[in-house]
């Protein structure tokens, strides 16, 4: 009869669900009305030279004109897919509900060490919350800046009403900015 040494099971059991816990599927959340589609490395080029110090923008596509635009320009052709939080390809646009949902380009940025992502947004009537998440596969965020956007299709009862754009009343991130997509150009 083969004897188990209880410390070290307990010990292995731990960090088997420390591991498990820690995966970027356990770590990528987000609330309720909104889909993650991709998650591209960098700015687009046109906000890079246009926007002068926001930490984040936010630009939304209310209808599938300007959502296939936004998705044309931020998308790569041959982008590969991907698991969140990483970068890449998580669905694609086919399921959007434009009756009650829009798609928005969140462009913000990261540590290397801890991928970031938005994780819930909500218009309070006056102003627009978001809530940001990042996960860290070492326990360490390093201190360098790498930015990156997402395309999201998210709920509209989450978001401004069109007329409200644009707008810097953004609570959860500092100098953000809200815009209709296209209108940097």
């Amino acid at each position: 009869m083969r004897s188990y040494n209880l410390k070290s099971f307990v010990i292995g059991l731990a960090g088997a669900l420390a591991f498990t816990a820690c995966g970027p599927h356990w770590a990528f959340y987000l609330e309720s009305g909104i889909e993650a589609l991709a998650k591209v490395p960098a700015w687009r080029e046109e906000m890079q030279s246009r926007v002068a110090d926001p930490s984040a923008v936010i630009e939304i596509a209310y209808d599938a004109e300007s959502a296939e635009r936004a998705w044309a320009e931020n998308v790569p052709a041959e982008f590969a897919s991907g698991r969140p939080p990483d970068y890449g390809l998580y669905r694609t646009m086919d399921k959007v509900d434009f009756e009650t949902q829009a798609v928005v380009v969140w462009s913000s940025g990261e540590s290397s060490g801890c991928p970031g992502w938005l994780a819930d947004i909500r218009w309070s009537g006056e102003a627009l919350e978001v809530e940001r998440e990042s996960y860290s596969r070492s326990g360490v965020c390093t201190l360098d800046y790498r930015p990156y956007r997402m395309i999201m299709a998210i709920d509209r009862d989450k978001l401004p009403p069109g007329e409200a754009l644009p707008t810097d009343q953004v609570i959860g991130v500092p100098r953000g900015l809200v815009l209709h997509y296209g209108e940097l150009d």
